[in-house]
């Protein structure tokens, strides 16, 4: 018997079990975990640095950025947002990865915390921005997919817990 998506789920119904055809093996789980754990921690230092290219690299070319209900979709325009929001601001973005799971073996998910501390004005030698907490805490609710290049966000969509009650300077 030839075996297609049909036949091995019938047979994994006409059994009763857990069905694991399309699962990646331990070794590519922990590939794509890597990879994508990787991918999740390079973006603060190339987001906060203004790194446009390696920001885009982060990317795949359809990818969706969303904060609440405002969607950019597409690389180019993902890459154009930071340029219009980017300049004049000095960012650090505090991310701590809560939560990864490999969907097949193309695809992944996670969720992260975020912590944003932002300042107007840009770092001079010896000379901290003041600052009176975090601008923003959130969460990062993320899709990957793995192609030659890497494992690449697919999508980003940033969920707000707490914001600031001061205006940021």
């Amino acid at each position: 018997m030839r075996k297609t998506p049909a036949s091995i789920a019938i047979a994994c119904l006409a059994i009763g079990s857990l069905c694991l055809a399309g699962q990646p093996d331990n070794d590519r789980t922990q590939q794509i975990i890597s990879a994508c754990s990787q991918t999740a921690s390079s973006y603060a230092y190339v987001r906060d640095r203004l790194m446009y290219k390696a920001y885009g690299n982060l990317f795949t070319d359809d990818a969706v950025f969303a904060i609440g209900p405002n969607e950019v979709v597409g690389r180019a325009a993902i890459v154009a947002a930071l340029k219009s929001r980017g300049a004049g601001k000095t960012n650090r973005h505090f991310i701590i990865p809560v939560h990864m799971e490999v969907i097949d073996h193309e695809r992944a998910k996670a969720i992260s915390y975020v912590a944003l501390y932002s300042a107007t004005g840009a770092l001079a030698a010896g000379k901290p921005l003041q600052i009176d907490g975090p601008a923003v805490v959130g969460e990062y609710h993320d899709e990957f997919r793995m192609s030659d290049a890497g494992c690449k966000f697919s999508a980003r969509r940033v969920k707000l817990v707490f914001t600031t009650t001061k205006p940021i300077k």
